[in-house]
């Protein structure tokens, strides 16, 4: 059971980063990262554009399913 959970959570990391980078290079996410910037100079306060929320989550699944797949005890 553990391999096929590895292997969905390798095939799951995947495609977010997959996502993550076409949000990143489309228009939307262009615009959405000017935004955040915008944002961040006129209150001071920390935004992070969705993308990088996408990035974060592929990489986490990435090393989950990773270390799983390793260690197969």
């Amino acid at each position: 059971m553990k391999p096929l959970l590895a292997i969905v959570l390798l095939a799951a990391g995947a495609f977010l980063i997959y996502t993550g980078h076409r949000r990143a290079n489309s228009l939307l996410g262009e615009t959405k990262s000017v935004l955040v910037n915008v944002q961040d100079s006129i209150d001071g306060k920390y935004r992070t554009a969705a993308h990088v929320w996408y990035y974060a989550g592929g990489a986490a699944c990435l090393v989950v399913g990773g270390l799983l797949l390793i260690r197969r005890k």
